[in-house]
This record gives structure tokens, sequence and C-alpha cells, in this order.
């Protein structure tokens, strides 16, 4: 196992609207699909009882930001320094 938490929304011992649960992708089998019937660890759970939109919130909010790659027409404050344009000069 890695040493990070792969968070990821799954529906958990149950099939309602309200059974989606964030769960750590390590604690389940390679290719798992479809609804998880197993009692898994606690650390393995992050939240439960969730709909599906929230679900997926969840998750976005909890993985890593990925790095934004600076447009040439960027005009942010922060990317003046490090502009494709001001690097050249």
């Amino acid at each position: 196992m890695s040493n990070q938490p792969q968070w990821t929304a799954k529906k958990y011992m149950g099939d309602d609207s309200h059974s989606w649960a964030v769960v750590d992708k390590r604690y389940l089998p390679k290719g798992h699909r479809g609804v998880i019937f197993d009692y898994l660890p606690s650390e393995a759970i992050m939240y439960t009882g969730l709909n599906r939109s929230s679900a997926q919130h969840y998750v976005r909010q909890h993985k890593p930001a990925k790095q934004r790659r600076c447009l040439v027409s960027c005009m942010c404050p922060k990317c003046w320094t490090n502009h494709p344009d001001n690097l050249k000069k």
C-alpha cells in the first residue's frame, strides 16, 4: 500500500440515495465496482450517509491540487515573474 490515502466516492452499505461514502481506495479490491457491502476499518472511511454530489465534492476537496499551467494571455499577478514573455527578456 502507498502512504497517501486515495479517496473515492462509492456506494456503501445500502442502495438508496443517501448511501454514498468517501472511502480510501487502498482498502478495496483492485477493480472493484458496485456497492460495498463489507465493513471497512474506520480509517478507510471519511464520510458516510451522503448523496452522490456531496460525496464527489468531498473527494475533490481532499485530492491534491493540480498545478495550473500559465497561459500566454494570463494576467494574474503571481504569474508575471514566471510568465514566458518576461523570461525571454
